[in-house]
């Protein structure tokens, strides 16, 4: 009888130090080092000022930045500026936002320009099969935009992952009230995804 709680203990190990290190292995994986910041204008110089604003607290994390107003930068990081049409689509673009995505094969999408919560509803649907986590801004609330990723970015290049360091700056709880936070919808389809210098 002894024999057989051995053999039960020494699966259970087994089956338990397998999945530990398979769960390190994945948050491994998604650790990415020396991320490239890339950056989209769909919309010309409507944005510049946020843009601008934007690009005064990005260059403190990411050193190798592209911007573009036309091609697709690959990068791991992608800020795109663009207005969504009631369709999903990108107005002035004849490019798809899951084209945008596969193309750039960024894990990280923040839409930094403010649209409407149902145009993102529809854009939604068009992502629906892309394995990045995306970041959608209904209202960026002025400066709290920059605070928040500021903050995000920095507890990323500290070992956090993005849903870690979502839910430490704004936890999820109908009974707290983020006045300092941007509106924002969170797809989180890459899963942990962390960053190292």
């Amino acid at each position: 009888m002894t024999t057989i709680y051995l053999m039960i203990f020494a699966f259970a190990f087994m089956f338990v130090f397998t999945f530990i290190t398979s769960f390190r292995s994945q948050i491994k994986k998604s650790r990415i080092i020396s991320p490239k910041l890339g950056i989209i204008n769909y919309i010309g110089g409507r944005d510049a000022g946020i843009i601008e604003e934007d690009l005064n607290f990005l260059k403190e994390f990411f050193g190798d930045t592209e911007i573009s107003h036309d091609s697709i930068p690959e990068c791991d990081v992608l800020f795109l500026y663009c207005q969504l049409n009631t369709n999903g689509s990108i107005l002035n673009s004849t490019i798809g936002l899951d084209d945008i995505i596969k193309t750039s094969r960024a894990k990280v999408i923040v839409m930094a320009s403010e649209n409407k919560g149902e145009n993102y509803l529809e854009a939604r649907h068009i992502v629906a099969y892309t394995r990045a986590n995306i970041v959608m801004t209904v209202n960026r609330k002025g400066e709290s935009f920059s605070h928040f990723f500021k903050e995000l970015f920095r507890l990323m290049f500290k070992g956090k992952s993005m849903p870690q360091a979502w839910v430490k700056i704004a936890p999820q709880n109908s009974k707290i009230e983020h006045t300092n936070t941007p509106d924002t919808i969170f797809i989180c389809k890459a899963g942990q995804v962390a960053f190292q210098k």
